[in-house]
């Protein structure tokens, strides 16, 4: 059993769009991959980025329900611990979901929430998910002003509370414009072979699972 666990240098990194492409192109592969969403805030009547896994995952023949994608939600968009999580209680849930998934699923592709140190306890980030799972880790960032130091800040921060060899990072490229002329210039030049999604889709999907 695989796990990738999927965070951000921050909210609207665009987690959901690289997990949605990762998600389709690990059936492509003949992986059968289950979404999960731990925690979603913001929730009042249905997850909705956990929703839009969901359906790639049931489109694919997978028998999944919303619970067993997100067993951990909250109504005030804010990091978990503002929101309400509870370590003692809320961790129990995510683990028991997460065995579920791994008895069912060649792989589970995990997306966190927020950004990579959204706080679910006082010492406890969405970060520490991916130790807690074994998962390798996934970090994406978005292609606006700012995104080389969101990128390099990120990647300190997480390489010095996980694994390195664990570590991937992408950019969700939507604007090839603004991306090409701010952004890639250096981090081309610091990173030689970062991913972009939706364009290295499938080389990223198979580096997951090596």
């Amino acid at each position: 059993m695989r796990a990738v666990f999927v965070t951000g240098t921050g909210t609207g990194a665009g987690k959901t769009f690289a997990c949605e492409k990762l998600l389709d192109e690990f059936w492509n592969l003949g992986i059968s991959a289950a979404p999960f969403k731990p925690i979603e805030t913001g929730v009042k009547i249905a997850p909705k980025d956990a929703k839009k896994l969901l359906k790639i995952a049931l489109d694919r023949g997978a028998k999944l329900t919303i619970n067993e994608v997100c067993p951990v939600t909250f109504a005030l968009p804010a990091a978990p611990y503002v929101a309400g999580f509870c370590a003692k209680n809320d961790l129990i849930k995510i683990k028991e979901a997460f065995a579920n998934l791994s008895a069912k699923f060649d792989l589970v592709l995990i997306e966190g929430a927020g950004g990579a140190f959204a706080p679910l306890d006082l010492d406890f980030f969405s970060i520490d998910l991916a130790t807690l799972f074994d998962a390798k880790i996934l970090m994406i960032a978005n292609d606006k002003l700012g995104t080389i130091h969101n990128v390099l800040t990120t990647i300190e921060a997480i390489k010095n509370r996980v694994k390195e060899n664990n570590f991937y990072w992408a950019a969700s490229v939507k604007n090839n414009m603004n991306f090409n002329e701010i952004s890639a210039p250096y981090l081309s030049a610091k990173f030689p072979n970062f991913f972009q999604i939706p364009r290295d889709i499938n080389l990223l999907a198979k580096e997951l699972i090596k």
